[in-house]
């Protein structure tokens, strides 16, 4: 009987591992302290038109509003929890398994990376490839990190090629 060694875990290995992984606890923090604020200028809304519009029954646009209000911060929650970003040592891999979207973005191919509001705790961030094609990151939690992992990676990858 031939005795076989497990196999190693993906994550185990050390190009496997991530230098870096998007978080957006930031953002689902923020939309929880929001819901409720949300939630009152939906009902203070509600209030506002049956008061103004006197022979109408507006109970079902009412119910149609908070339903896609609804959906909208549904929506956004399970974007936040479904879609991951990480960047390896040559590579940023983004997946999003309801649309079974998996991309993988060289290093080599980025061309500028903007962030809209690097001091915010969350904020959105744009990476524009040497194509004119333009992936963007939404939420990121410590935007300034982030940008830094990937300017630093860029750095290195540029003066990794430039050597050889």
């Amino acid at each position: 009987m031939k005795a076989c060694l497990p196999p190693i875990p993906a994550d185990k290995v050390f190009m496997n591992k991530p230098l870096f992984v998007v978080t957006r606890t930031s953002h689902i923090e923020h939309l929880i302290r929001l819901l409720p604020f949300i939630t009152l200028l939906f009902l203070g809304q509600c209030f506002l038109l049956r008061s103004l519009i006197q022979n109408v029954e507006i109970g079902n646009l009412c119910l149609m509003m908070g339903s896609i209000l609804i959906m909208l911060v549904g929506l956004m929650y399970y974007y936040d929890v479904g879609h991951s970003v990480e960047v390896h040592q040559n590579h940023i891999v983004s997946d999003f398994p309801p649309f079974m979207e998996r991309q993988i973005i060289q290093f080599k191919d980025i061309a500028d990376i903007r962030v809209s509001d690097i001091e915010m705790d969350f904020s959105n961030v744009k990476i524009i490839l040497h194509s004119g094609d333009v992936y963007s990151v939404f939420f990121v939690d410590h935007p300034r990190e982030f940008y830094e992992v990937l300017k630093n990676q860029m750095f290195n990858i540029e003066h990794y090629e430039s050597a050889a």
